[in-house]
């Protein structure tokens, strides 16, 4: 079905994420001041590094 997003919208900005990692904020860190787990940190980080970036949702 094109044209429709299936799931949770996501509770994460990820580019608040990237802007803290890029301003060499650890992973920890970056958890505590957003409010998100540690492995989602983790998880946000691989995505980007890997090319599997997608801001469409």
């Amino acid at each position: 079905m094109k044209g429709i997003k299936f799931g949770r919208k996501r509770s994460v900005d990820r580019g608040s994420v990237l802007a803290l990692h890029q301003k060499d904020t650890g992973a920890t860190e970056i958890a505590r001041q957003l409010s998100i787990a540690r492995s989602t940190v983790y998880k946000i980080l691989e995505e980007w590094k890997a090319g599997r970036w997608c801001s469409c949702r």
